[in-house]
C-alpha cells in the first residue's frame, strides 16, 4: 500500500490553498486520511491514541469511575457486525491483541488493556423477538433490562442481570448469573444459536449441531473467549 495523502481541501477548483473551510469538511477529511492509513474504513468512530477524543473513549469504556491506567492503540466504536469484521481482520493484519466491551461492568475493566485494539460494542444492541417461537435475539451492546422490556410486551422473560445496564455480550460469556437462576439456570443455558466472528474474521453461526465446541466454549468462557460475538439468541 502506498503511502496515503495528507487531508486535502483544494478539490474544488474554486477553493484555493489556504481558503477557509468548515470544520465539519476538516473533521471528514481527516477522518478518511486516518482510515487510509489504517487501510481500511469504518462506520463507526476511531480513535486512536493520542488523538482527541481518545481520553474520553477510554475512560467511557468502563461503567464505573474505577478507569484502569491502561491504554488501547486504537478503540473503534462499532456501528454494525461490517465493523466487526473489519476491525478483526485489521487486528489480525498489525499484530494487535483485540479486547472487546459489550456494556463495560467488567469490575475490574479488563477489556482495557495496554496496546490493543478495543472493539467496543456497546452500540449494537438490536432486539429482535419471535413470539411464536419464544425466542430472541439480541445484539451484545443491549441491556438486559431493554432485552427485557421488549420480551414483556410478548409475555416472555429472560433471567437478565440484576443490575440494570449490564449489556448481554459480556454478561453470557461471564454464564449469566442473573434474575431467578435457580429456577431457570445459568443464563448463558438458555442460548441455542451464537453469531461470531472467529479470528480469522470469519462471521459464522455456532450452536450444538454447529461447531458445538465453539458453542460449547463460548457458554461461560468469559472476557478470554478468543472469538467476537455479535448476537446470541
Amino acid at each position: 500500500m502506498g503511502q496515503a495523502a495528507r487531508p486535502a481541501f483544494t478539490q474544488d477548483p474554486e477553493r484555493r490553498v489556504g481558503d477557509m473551510v468548515p470544520f465539519g469538511d476538516y473533521l471528514l477529511s481527516l477522518f478518511h486520511y486516518r482510515c487510509s492509513v489504517l487501510g481500511v474504513s469504518f462506520d463507526g468512530e476511531l480513535f486512536v491514541r493520542g488523538e482527541a477524543g481518545y481520553e474520553n473513549a477510554r475512560q467511557g469504556a468502563v461503567w464505573n469511575a474505577l478507569t484502569p491506567d491502561c491504554y488501547p492503540e486504537l478503540i473503534l466504536w462499532a456501528a454494525n457486525e461490517a465493523d466487526c469484521v473489519a476491525a478483526v481482520k485489521l487486528a489480525r493484519e498489525r499484530g494487535l491483541m483485540l479486547s472487546v466491551r459489550s456494556g463495560g461492568h467488567s469490575g475490574a475493566g479488563n477489556h482495557l488493556r495496554d496496546d490493543t485494539f478495543l472493539l467496543d460494542l456497546s452500540g449494537l444492541r438490536e432486539v429482535e423477538v419471535d413470539a411464536e417461537s419464544m425466542r430472541a435475539s439480541a445484539q451484545p451492546g443491549c441491556p438486559g433490562n431493554e432485552l427485557d422490556l421488549e420480551l414483556e410486551k410478548h409475555d416472555l422473560f429472560f433471567p437478565v442481570g440484576h443490575c440494570p445496564g449490564v449489556a448481554i455480550g459480556g454478561y453470557l460469556l461471564q454464564g449469566g448469573f442473573g434474575w431467578n437462576d435457580r429456577v431457570h439456570g445459568l443464563a448463558c443455558q438458555s442460548a441455542v444459536a451464537i453469531d461470531l466472528i472467529t479470528p480469522q474474521g470469519e462471521l459464522i453461526t455456532v450452536s450444538e449441531e454447529n461447531e458445538p465446541d465453539l458453542f460449547w466454549a463460548a457458554r461461560g468462557s468469559g472476557p478470554g473467549f478468543f472469538s467476537v460475538v455479535t448476537a446470541t439468541t
